[in-house]
Parts: C-alpha cells; sequence; structure tokens
C-alpha cells in the first residue's frame, strides 16, 4: 500500500471514529518517541494535517492503532467496542480487511470537565 493509500485509509478510519458515539476526542497513536518526533514536524510545518490513526503493514497483516478520549458518561468499553465497530466497518474498503485493531484511552472526560 502506497504512502497516500495509508494516508487516506487513516483519515477515514479517523473520521470513523470522531463519529462514534461517546467519543470526546482522538490523539496522535505511537510510541512516545514517535509522539515527540511527529511534533516537532508539526511545529516546522512538516505534518500539520496528518492523520491521528496509525496504519502499518498491508491487508491482513496490517495493525491500526487509535488513541481516544471518551465521555465517561458513555462508558469506557461500551465506546471501545463502537469504536472497534465502526473501524472494522471501514477497513474494507481500504484493503484492510482482518487487520488487527489496538483501541487505547488515553483520557476519560468527567462531566465537571465537559461543562
Amino acid at each position: 500500500m502506497s504512502a497516500a493509500r495509508h494516508r487516506q485509509a487513516a483519515t477515514a478510519v479517523e473520521a470513523a471514529v470522531r463519529a462514534t458515539p461517546g467519543v470526546s476526542e482522538v490523539y496522535r497513536s505511537g510510541s512516545l518517541v514517535s509522539s515527540i518526533v511527529d511534533a516537532g514536524a508539526r511545529l516546522i510545518g512538516l505534518r500539520g494535517d496528518a492523520p491521528l490513526v496509525v496504519i502499518d503493514g498491508e491487508g491482513a497483516n496490517a495493525h491500526v492503532a487509535v488513541s481516544i478520549g471518551v465521555d465517561a458518561a458513555s462508558g469506557a468499553a461500551q465506546t471501545c467496542r463502537a469504536v472497534h465497530a465502526a473501524v472494522a466497518e471501514s477497513l474494507p474498503e481500504h484493503g484492510l480487511s482482518g487487520a488487527v485493531l489496538s483501541i487505547t484511552v488515553a483520557h476519560v472526560v468527567e462531566e465537571a470537565d465537559i461543562a
């Protein structure tokens, strides 16, 4: 899969995640080092619009990583199940059926945080 197709797939997956009820935010996925490198690249204008979802590999061997914030009222487990379903539904059109999905809850937004 070309870099352009990876980017297109990651953008579509990110849109599906953002549209999922209970998701308050989507965060950059990856290791601390890759996040620091990416933040530096964005600061100098190299990757300002890069998708926050990471897709490595191709087809059924691909790995899709998503980091989310969830609304406490929606519940992390229920929101993760909904995100998993939304991502799994969006993958076949990008040739990624059967990809391994990793969903990380990075933040839970309490009601006091929302107000």
